[in-house]
């Protein structure tokens, strides 16, 4: 049956019971707390239940054998019940124990890792350290859920007594609005405090459709990963039961790195990129038989495949140095052999001269940037803070975080922390975006990743600014621009060029300048002129 707390709450209010007075309306009341208790009990039996309203006993016995309950616990047997404690229960019953009689809406929110105000809360319950906690024990879960799921779970959880509703009413010029809150009962609390006690609850359809939609999607990664040519002995036995997990996570990434390098036109780069996973695949093989350790204690392969790519992806002419590969999670004494092989791959498939910014002068100014000063502006006025529900951070922010520990990009893009392998140059990005809202960089540091405008470069963006009537400082809503128009006054036809009949140079040069144009929208945004020096005289 498909109803919600609210189809019922909206019946106690006075448009439908205002004409009622004293025992006439406490029973319609409680009629209509009855029929939601029929209608949300996904276990016991609906022909048994009714009957038992009206104070009848069933001949038939415990079920009926024909509604829907009944049909379920008939075809799904053992499973009509789970422990829904490492499911999604506790992370539920522990939104409602921070909460002071709040609806479905409110708890919900925080269950998906948000922050409410914070008269919601109970005394003493701090609103972002049970932000923080929430969003932990979502990633404990062994597969992300989505709000519906949580929300299917609230139901049963007050069928079982680990919840209990309260009603409230709120009258507004003479209109009054009645809705269900929640309180964690002594026996929720119980089962919150205590890991080990058991929270068993009835499995809903909704629940085994949303398992039925994620199983699907699953068997879709699975199916795409073997069309690639992944071999399914790569893939952890656990993760490909879930069908999620590490190791599918960085395959998908590769093997999706490779079909667009297909579908550009970059043929000729697909060898290039399996000679690179292979080459590390040999060297784990080789460092594994002269140490006698089984390979994936040499390196996890999700590890292996996540380097890969952002080895891959780095910009040309850039190496890998020891100490990303230390942060990154390599413990191993053949380090020096391993770097040879990335090095010696980075000289054969995407040498320096690769550059599309080679041209320039060596006399050229560039960015003067002071060693270890952390600049910190004013947010740029349209930056919007819009924090991710499933970890309650902005998308830029773990890459800031870790930045300002002193990880670098490469470091972070080899181990990055959803465990999805993304690229150095990211990872780059991410840290310029957080400067729009007013956090503190070391420029000089990211310059070494990513590299500034040089003063020719600078003068040239600003120029262009003015001949295409372009804003990069301009609400993005309005003034939304292309990073393409931008480029026209500089590139001429280049521009018009299709991707897939550019050469290597030149796709390499496109590449140099949007890395330009993020460091010069991020700076102008900010408000902040940099200054510039000749190369010998400049601190970068």
């Amino acid at each position: 049956m498909y109803v919600s707390d609210s189809d019922f709450d909206r019946y106690k209010g006075d448009f439908y019971l205002g004409n009622l007075s004293g025992g006439a309306k406490t029973a319609v009341t409680q009629s209509i707390d009855a029929l939601k208790a029929y209608s949300l009990d996904s276990e016991k039996c609906r022909r048994r239940a009714l009957l038992e309203f009206f104070s009848e006993t069933p001949a038939f016995g415990e079920r009926c054998g024909n509604c829907d309950n009944c049909r379920n616990n008939a075809t799904f047997g053992n499973d009509s019940q789970r422990d829904f404690g490492p499911l999604g229960a506790r992370l539920v019953l522990k939104a409602a124990d921070s909460l002071k009689e709040q609806g479905v809406s409110v708890l919900i929110s925080v269950i998906s890792g948000k922050t409410v105000e914070a008269f919601r809360y109970k005394r003493g319950f701090d609103a972002r350290k049970v932000q923080l906690d929430i969003t932990e024990a979502r990633h404990a879960l062994s597969t992300m859920k989505t709000q519906e799921y949580f929300r299917e779970l609230i139901a049963p959880l007050v069928q079982k007594g680990y919840l209990e509703e309260t009603s409230k009413k709120n009258d507004v010029n003479g209109y009054s609005r009645t809705w269900t809150c929640f309180n964690i009962t002594e026996l929720g609390r119980r089962a919150l405090v205590d890991p080990a006690v058991p929270i068993m609850l009835p499995v809903s359809e909704a629940v085994r459709e949303e398992e039925r939609r994620i199983k699907e999607k699953q068997m879709e990664v699975l199916a795409r990963l073997a069309e690639s040519g992944v071999p399914k002995e790569k893939l952890p036995q656990k993760e490909v039961e879930a069908g999620d997990g590490e190791v599918i996570r960085a395959y998908s990434k590769w093997t999706g790195y490779l079909e667009t390098m297909r579908r550009s036109g970059r043929d000729s780069r697909v060898p290039q990129l399996e000679a690179l996973l292979s080459a590390f695949e040999a060297w784990r093989a080789n460092t594994a038989v002269k140490h006698r350790m089984a390979p994936g204690t040499v390196l996890a392969e999700q590890a292996l495949v996540t380097i890969a790519y952002t080895v891959a992806t780095m910009p040309a002419g850039v190496k890998i140095k020891e100490e990303d590969l230390v942060a990154a999670g390599v413990r191993s004494r053949e380090l020096d052999a391993l770097l040879k092989v990335f090095h010696d791959w980075v000289d054969e498939a995407q040498p320096a001269a690769e550059n599309g910014n080679d041209d320039a002068p060596q006399s050229e100014p560039v960015m003067n940037l002071t060693v270890g000063r952390v600049l910190q502006l004013e947010p740029w006025e349209f930056a919007v803070y819009k924090p991710i529900k499933s970890t309650g951070l902005a998308s830029w922010e773990s890459s800031y975080n870790r930045f300002s520990a002193g990880e670098s990009p490469q470091a972070i893009a080899m181990s990055p922390a959803n465990g999805r392998p993304i690229q150095a140059r990211t990872v780059c990005c991410h840290l310029l975006q957080a400067m729009l809202y007013g956090r503190g960089l070391e420029l000089h540091r990211l310059a070494q990743f990513l590299p500034p405008p040089t003063k020719r470069e600078w003068w040239a963006l600003e120029a262009a600014e003015v001949a295409t009537g372009i804003t990069v400082c301009g609400n993005p809503v309005v003034d939304k621009f292309d990073k393409m128009d931008l480029l026209r006054p500089i590139l001429g036809e280049l521009v018009d060029v299709p991707f897939g009949e550019r050469s290597e140079y030149e796709k390499a040069t496109f590449t140099a300048w949007f890395d330009r144009i993020e460091w010069y929208s991020t700076l102008k945004r900010v408000g902040y002129k940099p200054p510039f020096a000749v190369a010998d005289k400049a601190q970068v």
